[in-house]
């Protein structure tokens, strides 16, 4: 029963986004590593949806294929909805600006597991000619706690999920301020989840707000902002999540090019920030110049980071997949220590 409860939500996005569930043909490009959740759902959960779903319209694809090979797969396949990593996405995407995947034309892409930056979803948007949506699943939830509408309002799933924000001394903040997930499953006959602190998210909360899609729900102020263990945490005191760390779009914007295939923002030391750059070729020599490009990211990220940071960006042929997870690179990275991070802002 738990596992049939655990589709609820899914189903409920489909019908917001007014889609049939039983005729809409989803793929969700996921990590089905052993042991992974996306494996276990995989063999446990799809065997047990036949009242809900036709399991010819349900596809899922290991997001460690080669990425030719899984857009050949959806060319076959003609999803409606796609659902996976945004740096998958985001690889799609660039194929299809190739002419790749002529007969892939989803109504909806979804997307999970990482932070959506702006450039990411305008240059996806752009490619798939369909939006790009957030919807906020874990392993710990069992389904999805929250999902992003059409106007751009993380909605929670009230009924599922109760969850709460609290600081370093797990003290609630006010609705609106920045604090750490908490959560309390409200649904399953499973091991009772109750005010959960484990999945380290940054969120910003509000209670029941009207949104103009119609619903009225808990909300996440502009969407999750990444993992604690992921903050920047610069020598001035300043912290930022790692959703709250990308400036590229607003460049890219700026000179009115997606040559900017993929980026990545690593922090190497509290003092040293990296910004990793691929480039598509067949872009490179249209418009703006890469070096003049690279000059105004570097500008942006001094202007937030300040002088005492060395900014270097740097292009690169490519930005491996996570070490021993198989999951897509993150777009925001530090190598500095939590405990380094708090002695800097104890000083």
């Amino acid at each position: 029963i738990t596992m049939i409860q655990s589709v609820t939500p899914s189903i409920r996005e489909t019908r917001f986004f007014n889609l049939d569930p039983r005729k809409t043909r989803y793929v969700h490009i996921g990590n089905l590593s052993t042991n992974r959740i996306d494996l276990v759902m995989e063999k446990n959960f799809l065997s047990k949806t036949r009242p809900f779903f036709s399991l010819n319209n349900l596809l899922n694809m290991d997001v460690n294929k080669p990425i030719k090979e899984i857009m050949k797969t959806l060319e076959d396949f003609k999803p409606d909805v796609i659902m996976t990593y945004p740096a998958i996405h985001q690889h799609l995407a660039f194929l299809k600006r190739k002419g790749y995947g002529e007969n892939v034309k989803p109504k909806l892409l979804l997307t999970g597991g990482a932070i959506l930056d702006d450039y990411t979803r305008s240059y996806v948007e752009d490619a798939f000619g369909c939006r790009l949506l957030n919807v906020y699943p874990s392993v710990e939830a069992g389904t999805n706690i929250a999902f992003e509408c059409m106007e751009g309002t993380w909605h929670v799933h009230s009924d599922f999920f109760y969850i709460e924000a609290v600081d370093e001394n797990n003290e609630l903040v006010q609705p609106g301020e920045r604090g750490h997930i908490v959560i309390t499953r409200l649904w399953g006959r499973g091991t009772p989840i109750i005010r959960y602190t484990g999945m380290e998210d940054w969120v910003r909360l509000s209670p029941y707000e009207e949104c103009s899609c119609g619903l009225k729900t808990p909300v996440i102020e502009g969407g999750v902002e990444g993992r604690i263990r992921a903050n920047i945490v610069l020598p001035n005191g300043k912290v930022f999540p790692p959703g709250a760390f990308c400036f590229i779009e607003p460049v890219l914007n700026k000179h009115g090019t997606f040559k900017v295939k993929q980026y990545q923002v690593v922090q190497r030391k509290v003092d040293e920030i990296e910004i990793l750059l691929v480039i598509d070729e067949d872009l490179r020599d249209v418009g703006a110049s890469v070096d003049e490009i690279a000059k105004d990211i570097k500008e942006v990220y001094q202007k937030k980071t300040g002088p005492n940071v060395t900014i270097t960006v740097k292009e690169v042929d490519e930005i491996p997949h996570v070490k021993d997870t198989g999951k897509p690179p993150p777009i925001v990275v530090s190598h500095v220590s939590t405990d380094e991070g708090y002695k800097m802002l104890d000083q």
